[in-house]
């Protein structure tokens, strides 16, 4: 672990306060618990929230701890009242429900199906009103999350903050998808995934440069003003592999700090409530 490169935070061309180098890494198997952090750190500023899952059901059997919205349901203070939740899996909506039937006191829709269609139906464009804090997880394993959906979230909300975005790119086997799937004829879901037929151009990069190229689309094709990605590893290497990039794409200029510190958060669980709600 010593020759782990982490992630350093670059400045902005906006002037973007520096970070210091991140010391430890996040492993695979606790990014809920990341997003959670995240989330929790907001809602203090927000005092209130929406949240939306796009592939919402437990992604592991393994252990609850890496599903996502079961640890952001649990999180306090329960400031998040409104709960959009899709999946297409019979089962996994299942274990939606009953997870919703343990939360009764929040305002939670299961929705079964494809994301990329129904969650336009259900969640229209300016269907959230303006001070709504509102946070979308695209948890997606490859090529789930279709661009168009990404263009759809950012248009949900009305006013001069679009909705946040939490973007995973699996960097971990995304060359060997790209290839593995174009060879069987999948070129279109490629292309549906990425948006047009440029995706050819990431099967010469490396990791980092396509995570670029996903920073770049948030920013310049969907008009977010802080995009970063922050990398997940796999403990289970125990080479310090990235698996996925996670893009987090926000209008809030606190937004990036206050990520920055839940990352480090999740490696360092010695910052206690209190000590959050006065750096708040």
């Amino acid at each position: 672990m010593d020759n782990l490169q982490l992630f350093k935070p670059e400045p902005e061309k906006t002037g973007e306060i520096l970070y210091k180098p991140l010391e430890r890494p996040v492993w695979s198997e606790n990014k809920a618990a990341l997003i959670a952090q995240y989330l929790q750190y907001f809602v203090y500023i927000t005092r209130n929230g929406t949240y939306i899952d796009a592939f919402a059901g437990p992604q592991t059997e393994a252990s609850d701890q890496a599903w996502t919205v079961k640890k952001v349901l649990e999180t306090e203070p329960k400031w998040f009242r409104h709960f959009y939740l899709f999946d297409k899996s019979p089962e996994q909506v299942k274990k939606l429900n009953t997870l919703a039937d343990e939360h009764s006191d929040r305002q939670i829709q299961v929705h079964k199906g494809d994301s990329n269609q129904m969650l336009r139906s259900v969640l229209p464009v300016e269907s959230i009103r303006e001070g709504e804090a509102t946070f979308c997880l695209l948890d997606q394993r490859t090529f789930q999350c279709e661009w168009q959906l990404c263009k759809h979230v950012s248009q949900i909300r009305p006013g001069s903050r679009k909705v946040e975005q939490f973007y995973f790119l699996a960097t971990g086997w995304l060359s060997r998808a790209l290839t593995a799937t174009s060879t069987r004829g999948g070129e279109e879901t490629i292309a549906a995934w990425f948006g047009n037929e440029d995706w050819k151009e990431l099967i010469s990069m490396s990791s980092i440069e396509r995570a670029e190229v996903f920073k770049g689309k948030f920013q310049e094709e969907l008009g977010y003003r802080h995009v970063k990605w922050w990398p997940i590893y796999s403990e289970e290497s125990g080479k310090g592999r990235v698996m996925y990039h996670m893009i987090h794409a926000t209008d809030h200029d606190d937004a990036p700090k206050q990520m920055y510190r839940a990352y480090r958060k999740t490696v360092n669980s010695s910052e206690s409530i209190d000590q959050l709600r006065l750096q708040v």
